[in-house]
């Protein structure tokens, strides 16, 4: 069984969840937003023997332009509270005493790195670390 230094912790189970979904949302975020800006540029992404309608590319533009403007703006909300939350996290895997579990949870919630990444990183299996880490965090506040 693993011990932390102090007991007491600003983070929580819930925490650590949402550091995994927003990694994963930021992601699917950038990807979009370079989409956004692809077409923006009026670059488009029609195949060449679609049947082409008179559009204005100064209004379709302006559409993309605009969404990708709004997602930047909710990307760095995003990576604002992502970096918030991982500071927390931070501070309590700087209170773990097993340098296994520190691994871990850095592999998992700092480099946002999945189960089976962090089972080639350290040589257990994902089945024992999923179990480490629930023995790890069990004494962490659900909410």
């Amino acid at each position: 069984m693993t011990e932390t230094k102090a007991l007491t912790s600003d983070i929580t189970i819930r925490d650590l969840k949402r550091i995994r979904d927003l990694s994963l949302q930021i992601r699917r975020d950038k990807d979009q937003l370079e989409e956004l800006r692809y077409l923006a540029a009026g670059l488009g992404s029609k195949p060449t023997d679609a049947v082409k309608v008179q559009t204005s590319p100064a209004q379709s533009g302006n559409r993309f332009a605009e969404a990708a403007a709004d997602l930047a703006e909710l990307l760095r909300e995003e990576e604002t509270e992502l970096d918030a939350l991982q500071v927390k996290a931070l501070r309590y895997i700087g209170n773990v005493d097993n340098s296994l579990g520190v691994r871990v949870l850095r592999y998992r919630y700092i480099d946002c790195q999945t189960w089976k990444s962090i089972s080639v990183l350290t040589g257990y299996t994902v089945r024992h670390l999923i179990r480490f880490h629930d023995d790890l965090v069990a004494e962490l506040p659900e909410e």
